[in-house]
């Protein structure tokens, strides 16, 4: 799985692509401890992503709680 960061102003934009699956749900977050302060809004591009397993929603899941905790959102864009 492939993750590329994308800092805004206002927002980051997380674009994801491959597998979302246990592998990478462990990538995911390590990714995004790295940058757990965001402090701001997050879009998480699915666009690229073929394949989404409960380990993947698992780490979203955390994702969001984490963002709410600080006061944020996450949109999450290209649904498929």
């Amino acid at each position: 799985m492939k993750i590329d960061v994308i800092k805004k102003e206002i927002s980051a934009v997380v674009n994801i692509s491959g597998r979302f699956d246990a592998i990478g749900a462990s990538e995911f977050d390590a990714h995004i401890t790295e940058r757990e302060n965001m402090n701001c809004p997050v879009i998480l591009d699915f666009e690229n992503v073929n394949y989404l397993s409960s380990a993947g929603i698992r780490s979203i899941i955390k994702l969001l709680k984490a963002q709410k905790k600080n006061g944020f959102e996450i949109l999450f864009v290209s649904l498929n």
